[in-house]
């Protein structure tokens, strides 16, 4: 894990960090037409905004290497995003901000840390006008008291990089449709001994290199890192998902051996399995997402939910197929 000694950072405002702030100016999507020219980037915390793409209008265009902040929008206000390229933003709700010393290394880290100040904002107190102007973040800084974007460029680049190079699939896209006819269904219970996670008091807990999986759904429900907990059991992430089963209903594959928080089940396989059939039968019971909302959880209930899944001529679960199956999608063969 890259820590990072912060107790020399300095902070900006964002009007110091950014020299010309403007509006967007894609005013609606029923003025544009679909086409394959530039993406439009809507008021919206997932897909970096991406929110389809249209025809080249230079009347609604923004240029791109810049931070684009989302200034209302329930649930995505006061979130930031990185635009490289030439885009269309939704006028009214984005605003984009331009640094000529900004990339796409660099434009990460401050998003980062932009997005920790996210919570001060909602519908009703919108991320725009005095409020962004004045938002101060703390950022790393040279002897001369600016902003030190080398640091944060290579700070980045050394997580990005080794990424990049183990990212080039040598799988090509193919038709992934599936006949499920013949599948057969299986209760949660039958695959998976499960466990109810308990209260996790962060302010008494070291901050180290064991990931807690909570009830949120962004960052794969992962909150934070902590040290090992004698008392706490480690689930091993090979063989085991998170679930956050109340008020959010999702399975996670987790990448390092975990521990679970309040509102939140392990489902630990009772047969060996592999990571790939793990994130197939993760798939299969995210599609049961829907039957689940805030006031309609799966808590005790969870071990009763039936999925169905392939099976091989004896009738029993054919993890050959779905290991065959991940493994021949676009990125498979770097998992």
């Amino acid at each position: 894990m890259n820590k990072l000694d912060t107790s020399k950072w300095k902070y900006f405002e964002v009007s110091e960090l950014f020299k010309r702030i403007e509006a967007t100016k894609g005013s609606t999507t029923d003025e544009l037409i679909h086409g394959n020219g530039v993406p439009y980037i809507a008021a919206k915390k997932d897909d970096n905004g991406f929110d389809g793409m249209y025809e080249y209008d230079s009347s609604f265009v923004s240029e791109g290497n810049c931070i684009v902040f989302i200034n209302i929008g329930e649930g995505s206000a006061g979130y930031s995003l990185y635009q490289d390229k030439l885009f269309i933003g939704m006028n009214g709700k984005t605003t984009c901000g331009y640094n000529e010393n900004l990339n796409k290394y660099n434009a990460l880290f401050l998003v980062t840390i932009l997005d920790k100040e996210r919570y001060r904002y909602s519908y009703g107190r919108s991320y725009s006008g005095e409020r962004l102007l004045k938002t101060k973040i703390k950022l790393p800084s040279t002897s001369t008291g600016f902003p030190d974007w080398d640091f944060m460029e290579n700070f980045v680049k050394n997580i990005y990089e080794p990424i990049e190079k183990r990212s080039i699939t040598k799988n090509g896209f193919q038709n992934t449709d599936i006949d499920t006819k013949k599948w057969k269904p299986f209760r949660l219970e039958q695959l998976f001994d499960i466990y109810t996670g308990g209260d996790f008091i962060l302010q008494e807990s070291e901050i180290g290199d064991i990931p807690l999986a909570t009830h949120s759904i962004e960052n794969n429900s992962i909150s934070t890192f902590v040290n090992k907990e004698n008392n706490r059991k480690l689930f091993n992430s090979n063989i085991s998902l998170s679930v956050s089963d109340r008020g959010n209903f999702k399975t996670f594959v987790q990448d390092k051996d975990f521990y679970i928080g309040t509102r939140v089940k392990a489902l630990e396989c009772k047969v060996n399995i592999s990571k790939k059939s793990l994130l197939f039968i993760s798939t299969v019971i995210n599609k049961e997402e829907f039957r689940f909302t805030y006031g309609r959880n799966a808590t005790e209930n969870i071990g009763k939910i039936t999925i169905k899944l392939p099976v091989n001529e004896k009738g029993q679960i054919d993890f050959q197929f779905m290991d065959t199956y991940i493994e021949n999608l676009p990125n498979g063969d770097l998992i």
